[in-house]
């Protein structure tokens, strides 16, 4: 049997629309959704002729019925309706219908643009809004092969909201999945390609032998969370790079895309481009542009040092100002480091300072030699940079000058280290305040000294970049179980959670140096869901630098973009930043999309509330009859039958685009005598007997006019994608210019070297059958006369 697009079958006892026919030389590959209401957003491909799809009778029934069930069979009908550039998975998506979250989805389905950066502010969605991204091209049969690059503590969680909110099946892969998953397989089978929607860490794949069999594949979609790591880690850019330039569709997903580093920012909008005067659709919200309130409220809490801590502080402002001269006298990056580091340890507690200056004397007594092996990577799913940094280099002319210093710097912080009122501040209020806190800090071993300070008034659990994915998981489930009341965390080992539900108040100990990394603190609870007022306490040492200058500049950091580079000046030098302007406009585009959005969610705001009609037999015309004394007060409605036409558009690749009815009004004198079904059945049966052909012809020339609009839709998004397209081709089949030598008795150089080639010529074919399948696309036409599917007679 021939079966096309917008065809209805039945198959395995259920219902369904063919939504593609994929024809190969000995096969056709049918894609089906669900036709009942009761299966609403269900999925199925099939293989013809190895499954025999019944085809539905095409002989079309008539059923009476009372207007007002009439009327329900026509809002559940128009309710189900597909129109070109409506989304079709989010009213079915276990979401809430927020406008704003709508906007980059739609953008992507009118050809906007073929890269995304979702950067809205912390706590907004950014993974509904890139999920359902995802939902709306694989709905389309426009995804195939998925990837999405997260942190490694992350990646279950991504593929539990795929599969509870998308019914999207998706496969965390890590080192040991991959390694049973390649002895599984033949050797010449890519274990990246086996499963449609793949989940893995950014610093898995930016392993050599990895990012090779993941850059050999071309990718319908690559998603790429926290997508600010990629920008200046090298690694992690040339990794996300290499994958993004083989993506038909990049999305970035990120609340700090600018963190005062224009370089940075650049990069980050390069990833996955072509040709440099392309830009990247960007959409940044903030709350009040999204329309949701936000009720937070932030505390500055100043902690007066006592006499010991600010003889540190003093003299420690004295040690950081030389170094910072040195460093910028003689181009020495180390030297600022080191008092960056150092500065913010002091900020932090006098513990952590105390351990840092120890380290950095040890390297000036006995310098650490640095190892001329690598250390390997064994490690992949821990995150360093919660770790104090420091570099062992002297600074001084005379290492045992800067000795004496450090030695003399220990000895007043360990007085210090004794009466830390900073600790003792967070101590009072954790015993005052009767519900569950998160405490933030930068350092890692900071929240060695916090467990000490705190005692056993709380039951605490902590979170810091040195556990494994299971370690966190542990620790925050216990937090949200209410098993731990106190949550200890870094920055680096806190990204993506959702903590609103168990939380409301957020403590730092330490002023951050990066405004964003503030707002990713708070936002862990200030999230879409929170139903308190959520109170953020920052701390800070008053009578020192982090109060005369971080304080004062925290109300104004997210304005003036600076680089902690640029802030570590200020502090260090106690000076006033120097006004700069961000640089987002020259590598992102902005769209309009609010209106778009707002009647998408209005539509499927309205269609959720529609009450679900019974499931009908395949062509049964539900008909009913108005009678005169109900059409008095509409004009024109008088002695005619007007028809819901169904017209399928389907494009030349096969695939079904649009599924609408449109209502057709015919003038017919015999209507109903009488006011039982059998009546209206009879009249109905008259009616169509004489006024088919005219309803058939109207609709059609609706459908030529509808798909020479369409077509002209589609025509500039078509030349955008194919253009990618071939950047694509060129970009994944380049072959490297190499001799191979032909062993005497080895021949595995040659045979590695034909399968590359095979490989090669495969990704090439694939590349140009998507390419005409992306112009096929923008032909449509009717593939079947139009159908009656509802039917009234206006006597």
């Amino acid at each position: 049997m021939r079966v096309t697009a917008g065809d209805r079958v039945s198959v395995r006892g259920e219902r369904w629309v063919v939504e593609e026919a994929t024809a190969f030389a000995d096969s056709t590959l049918l894609d089906l959704s669900s036709a009942g209401s009761s299966g609403a957003g269900r999925r199925c491909q099939i293989l013809l002729p190895f499954d025999r799809p019944a085809p539905t009778a095409r002989i079309p029934g008539i059923r009476a019925m009372t207007p007002r069930r009439w009327a329900g069979h026509l809002e559940a009908l128009l309710s189900e309706q597909r129109i070109h550039g409506q989304l079709r998975s989010a009213q079915h998506a276990a979401i809430d219908i927020l406008p704003f979250q709508l906007e980059p989805a739609i953008a992507l389905i009118q050809g906007r643009a073929s890269r995304f950066l979702l950067a809205d502010e912390v706590g907004l969605g950014k993974t509904i809004q890139a999920a359902l991204m995802l939902a709306e091209l694989r709905r389309r049969g426009w995804c195939n092969r998925a990837l999405i690059l997260a942190p490694s503590g992350l990646r279950q969680q991504w593929a539990d909201e795929l599969q509870r909110r998308f019914q999207v099946r998706s496969v965390v892969i890590d080192a040991s999945s991959l390694s049973i998953l390649t002895a599984s397989l033949p050797f010449d089978v890519n274990p990246w390609t086996i499963e449609s929607v793949v989940i893995t860490s950014i610093d898995f794949v930016k392993q050599p032998e990895v990012l090779r069999a993941l850059a050999s594949q071309i990718w319908d979609l690559v998603i790429v969370d926290e997508a600010h790591q990629a920008a200046f880690a090298p690694q992690r850019h040339e990794a996300v790079q290499a994958v993004a330039t083989r993506a038909r569709h990049v999305v970035l997903v990120t609340a700090t895309p600018h963190a005062g580093d224009d370089r940075a920012f650049h990069a980050l909008c390069g990833l996955g481009q072509f040709d440099p005067a392309e830009s990247i659709l960007l959409f940044r919200r903030t709350r009040e542009q999204a329309g949701l309130p936000r009720t937070r409220r932030a505390h500055l809490l100043g902690v007066r040092p006592g006499s010991d801590a600010m003889d540190m502080h003093r003299r420690l402002e004295a040690y950081l100002a030389t170094l910072w001269q040195i460093g910028r006298d003689r181009g020495r990056q180390d030297a600022q480091l080191v008092a960056m580091v150092l500065a913010k340890r002091a900020f932090s507690c006098a513990h952590s300072l105390v351990r840092s200056l120890e380290r950095r004397l040890a390297g000036l007594v006995v310098p650490i030699q640095a190892s001329a092996q690598q250390v390997l990577p064994f490690e992949l799913d821990t995150d360093a940079s919660d770790e104090a940094q420091m570099p062992q280099a002297p600074a001084f002319d005379h290492v045992d000058d800067e000795r004496d210093v450090l030695q003399t710097l220990i000895e007043v912080a360990r007085r210090a280290q004794r009466h830390d009122r900073k600790l003792h501040a967070l101590e009072r209020i954790l015993r005052r305040v009767r519900e569950p806190v998160i405490v933030f800090t930068e350092y890692r071993d900071t929240l060695d000294a916090i467990t000490a300070a705190i005692g056993t008034c709380r039951k605490a659990a902590t979170l810091h970049g040195g556990q494994t994915p299971q370690e966190r998981l542990a620790a925050v489930a216990g937090f949200s179980s209410g098993a731990a009341d106190l949550l200890l965390a870094t920055d680096a080992g806190s990204e993506g959670l959702n903590l609103h539900a168990t939380c409301r108040l957020v403590i730092n100990l330490e002023l951050p140096w990066n405004p964003i990394r503030l707002e990713q603190r708070i936002g862990r609870v200030d999230r879409i869901g929170q139903t308190r007022t959520v109170h953020a306490i920052n701390l800070f040492a008053a009578g020192t630098a982090e109060g005369d200058v971080l304080a004062r500049l925290q109300r104004r950091l997210a304005r003036i973009r600076m680089s902690e580079i640029e802030l570590a000046a200020c502090v260090i030098n106690r000076s006033e930043p120097a006004q700069r302007h961000s640089a987002e406009h020259t590598c992102t585009t902005v769209v309009e999309m609010r209106g778009s959005a707002e009647a998408e969610a209005q539509r499927m705001a309205m269609a959720r509330t529609r009450a679900t009609h019974a499931d009908l037999p395949e062509y049964v015309i539900p008909v009913t009859c108005l009678l005169r004394q109900r059409l008095r007060s509409v004009h024109g409605l008088r002695h005619c039958v007007v028809a819901f036409m169904r017209v399928r558009l389907v494009t030349l690749a096969g695939r079904l685009i649009e599924d609408t009815f449109v209502p057709v009004r015919v003038p017919f004198r015999n209507g109903a005598r009488g006011k039982t079904r059998r009546d209206i059945r009879i009249a109905a049966t008259a009616a169509l007997a004489t006024v088919h052909p005219h309803l058939v012809r109207v609709a059609r020339e609706h459908a030529e006019l509808r798909s020479k609009a369409l077509e002209t839709e589609s025509a500039q998004w078509s030349l955008g994608a194919i253009a990618r397209e071939r950047h694509i081709a060129r970009n994944a089949t380049s072959l490297p210019g190499t001799l191979v030598q032909t062993g005497l008795f080895d021949t595995r150089a040659v045979t590695e070297h034909l399968d590359s080639q095979t490989r090669h010529d495969a990704l090439q074919i694939e590349s140009h059958t998507h390419a005409n399948l992306r112009e096929a696309d923008t032909r449509i036409s009717l593939r079947h006369d139009p159908d009656v599917a509802l039917l009234v007679i206006a006597c």
